[in-house]
């Protein structure tokens, strides 16, 4: 295949793969006259083509222009990101102080003021100032923000946030203005001795959003604030009480030589009596009061027995975008992994290990992978699963048959998948869940079109006899559809199996058909398919519309429709 260009430079097409293809600068030594650099982009998206492409083509001016132009270390990142966290750190402590002059030094608006600014610029961090993303309800943005723990009335100041600071970074770039962020850029770069290129610009920008997402998130987390050391202070009420009456006796101590007396407010006319030595009194220092306690901040451990109820709240929180097929895989998975926890001898959630989470993993594995078809093999422990399903392999295998164990690629993933959901829930619910990972474990998603091409294509003659059964030829009644007659019913029994030949969609998709779906359009009858009460649709894509095949015409499905909706 040719190559085709488009309007970024150096950025071509090569079939369906774009291609950086980019003249190497003729001060280098070595390369020869002409030469070229060719680079798979691995991409089929022209717009994140064309954002790489920008990206290599600014590294390749900079190498040309500044010839001893050196990357960034991790060490000066690392710099610039302590930096920049410490000074976010002092700049909230002043917050804390000045707070204290107006009494608001406890008000949680602060901490969710941190959290709201801090995700914001986590947004940043994670997309880069380059990317316009989109907030807008069953966004890929919105979902991840939901996930990690943000709450959905935080949404619209997260995305302000987001917007206004990105609208700076952009024009520090563009040289539209000199702002102070760009002024602490550069601030940054001079302490870490890092040169003032664009790259890297672009790496302390980077960092210097990492290091003020990183401390805000940890200021907002952070519910023990203010601490409270030193002595505790006087009761305000034994105070006030005491405000009325005289002062108590001062006590008076002893030393060695001699006795330190009181002066008498007034001359005593008594005999004064005999001197008695005293023996020194060692004074003991005041025993410090117990403090009150301390109000409750750490996560709370979630006992195994306890799993069934926060999963219901999961699912309930998800009940918009969940369908029923998905809260039921969800709960297969947690009874699975609390039988493997019960296993290993977990008692609650902050007892989950890494290790527990591999077991899990291996646990797929070794079982039979359609033993869900099984009431009996669902109602086993992991253990036992894992023993009967090892029982028949070796049966089968004995009497020359093969069974494979291990669940398949897609439904590990799945699994997978919902466990995470599961374990995120928990710790949003401030319930101790210990760090873990799925790398390593979770298998490669595959890649697009494969699972097209892994399903099975029946042919016309597979198909064919379908339609040879008394349904479709002629049945003696509608209670004996399998008896051969003289009458064919059309109803939706009929149809279905008609479009299912003809178009191939979703199951649910014709299934779920309603009578306002079947719609004239440009003077051709089509079939709608959209979201309604009794089914949803994949993605946004799969709003479409589809032609009513000629042969439902003629077997009149449009009569059909009408009958319906009347």
């Amino acid at each position: 295949m040719g190559l085709r260009r488009h309007q970024v430079e150096n950025l071509v097409l090569r079939g369906p793969i774009f291609y950086w293809r980019a003249r190497i600068p003729v001060g280098f030594r070595g390369t020869g006259t002409n030469a070229r650099l060719s680079l798979s982009l691995r991409l089929s998206d022209r717009k994140k083509a064309s954002l790489v492409a920008r990206r290599l083509n600014a590294m390749l001016l900079e190498l040309e222009m500044v010839p001893k132009a050196r990357m960034a270390t991790k060490e000066q990142l690392a710099k610039i990101f302590a930096l920049e966290a410490e000074a976010m750190r002092a700049e909230i402590e002043a917050l804390d102080l000045a707070a204290k002059r107006t009494g608001t030094l406890r008000d949680p608006e602060h901490r969710e003021a941190d959290r709201q600014v801090g995700w914001a610029y986590r947004l940043l961090h994670t997309f880069g100032s380059g990317e316009d993303v989109s907030f807008e309800e069953g966004s890929e943005t919105r979902e991840a923000l939901i996930e990690a723990g943000a709450q959905a009335e935080d949404l619209p100041f997260i995305e302000a946030t987001y917007r206004a600071e990105r609208e700076i970074t952009n024009a520090d770039r563009k040289g539209v203005t000199r702002s102070p962020f760009l002024r602490d850029v550069l601030h940054r770069m001079a302490q870490a001795e890092l040169e003032d290129t664009p790259l890297h610009r672009d790496a302390a920008i980077e960092e210097i959003f990492r290091a003020r997402a990183d401390t805000l998130l940890a200021s907002a987390e952070d519910t023990r604030k203010p601490k409270l050391t030193g002595e505790r202070p006087p009761d305000r009420g034994s105070v006030a009480a005491s405000a009325g009456s005289p002062p108590p006796r001062p006590a008076v101590f002893w030393a060695e030589e001699q006795p330190v007396a009181r002066a008498a407010a007034e001359p005593d006319l008594r005999p004064e009596p005999p001197v008695v030595p005293v023996e020194p009194v060692t004074v003991q220092p005041p025993v410090a009061q117990a403090k009150p306690p301390q109000p409750k901040t750490a996560r709370k451990d979630l006992p195994l027995t306890d799993f069934d109820t926060e999963l219901e709240n999961l699912i309930s929180n998800r009940k918009n975008e969940w369908e029923d097929d998905t809260a039921s895989d969800v709960r297969v998975l947690v009874g699975i992994f609390r039988g493997i926890l019960e296993e290993h001898g977990v008692a609650h959630s902050g007892e989950i290990t890494q290790e527990h989470v591999a077991a899990l993993r291996q646990h797929f594995n070794h079982i039979l992978p359609l033993y869900g078809r099984s009431p009996r093999l669902r109602a086993l422990s992991p253990a036992a699963l894992r023993a009967e399903s090892k029982r028949r392999a070796d049966e089968a295998a004995a009497s020359g048959e093969k069974i494979e164990l291990g669940l398949s690629r897609a439904t590990i993933r799945r699994h997978l998948g919902n466990l995470d959901h599961f374990l995120k829930h928990l710790r949003a619910s401030h319930f101790t869940v210990p760090e873990w990972t799925f790398e390593g474990l979770r298998p490669k998603k595959p890649p697009k079109g494969e699972i097209r091409l892994q399903q099975v294509k029946p042919k016309p003659e597979d198909i064919r006899p379908l339609f040879d059964i008394p349904f479709f030829t002629g049945r003696r009644s509608v209670e004996e559809p399998e008896v051969a007659g003289d009458n064919v019913f059309h109803s939706a029994n009929y149809y279905l199996p008609m479009f299912f030949t003809y178009l191939g969609s979703r199951r649910k998709e014709f299934a779920g058909l309603m009578v306002d779906e079947i719609v004239q359009s440009d003077g051709h009858w089509s079939i709608q398919i959209k979201a309604s009460e009794v089914r949803r649709i994949k993605n946004a894509q799969s709003h479409r519309l589809l032609p009513v095949p000629n042969e439902l015409l003629r077997l009149n499905f449009i009569e059909y429709v009408e009958r319906l909706r009347s």
